[in-house]
């Protein structure tokens, strides 16, 4: 049997998950909770937003990176 109600699993950077949380003061897994939407307290537009941000930051950095 398969269950049908299993959640997708979220891969979020770990460098960046440490990161949020170490400068909100919450657990890493509480931030993985915000960001796949488990969690919502007030702030969690802001660390959605700040994750997106740094992934893109990252990606940008290793594309010109690779560029070179």
């Amino acid at each position: 049997m398969s269950k049908i109600n299993e959640k997708p699993k979220n891969r979020f950077n770990t460098r960046v998950v440490n990161l949020l949380a170490e400068k909100y003061g919450f657990s890493d897994r509480y931030i993985k909770q915000i960001l796949s939407n488990d969690r919502s307290p007030i702030i969690t537009d802001q660390v959605k937003k700040e994750y997106k941000t740094l992934i893109n930051t990252i990606e940008q950095n290793l594309n010109d990176h690779l560029k070179q």
